[in-house]
């Protein structure tokens, strides 16, 4: 399924400016739009609505592969702790209502999850800066990529993560995951 590569995501003048690409077209063909869409929301419903629709964009899979606050907040949403996902909201069961009712329940459920969405979202633009390292016996993580990790004997030359949750994820596929200690930085 297709999906929006975005790299930024910028407002000027009461509009809404996307840098991305496509996924599924080689090589990829990055530009600068405005995302009319969001730049009505924006201009008729304010920015907590466009925060929200933006939110459920990332959380619905329309738009990955970024590093920006809404990627990083939609990560970090424990879908489990609200029984989301998104089978749930746009499930069979609601095929078998009437079409009106079925259309009304699906926009209930995702109108709570972009609540949802957007207080998490809040608390963690908000949230206290913490600051990670992981160390491996005496060396500490210097480097992740996709094969390998790299390691250096110096701290100063340690990889720093925002969170302890991302240090965790950064190892997850390691082999000797007990051997790997995770450090706040002073």
């Amino acid at each position: 399924m297709s999906y929006e590569i975005v790299k930024s995501i910028k407002i000027q003048d009461g509009k809404v400016f996307l840098h991305s690409t496509a996924n599924n077209v080689q090589p990829y063909d990055w530009r600068t739009w405005e995302c009319t869409y969001f730049s009505n929301i924006l201009q008729n419903e304010g920015q907590e609505a466009l925060d929200k629709t933006i939110l459920i964009e990332y959380w619905n899979g329309n738009m990955q592969r970024s590093n920006n606050n809404y990627q990083k907040a939609v990560d970090t949403f424990d879908n489990s702790v609200y029984n989301y996902t998104y089978t749930s909201i746009y499930s069979d069961e609601l095929s078998k209502l009437d079409k009106e009712l079925a259309i009304t329940e699906s926009e209930k459920r995702i109108n709570e999850v972009k609540e949802k969405l957007y207080q998490h979202y809040i608390n963690f633009i908000n949230r206290k800066k913490e600051k990670w390292y992981v160390k491996y016996q005496s060396y500490y993580l210097h480097k992740v990529t996709s094969t390998r990790f790299k390691f250096s004997p110096h701290k100063r030359e340690a990889k720093i993560f925002d969170s302890r949750l991302l240090a965790e994820r950064a190892v997850n596929c390691a082999t000797n995951k007990e051997l790997y200690t995770f450090h706040q930085v002073d």
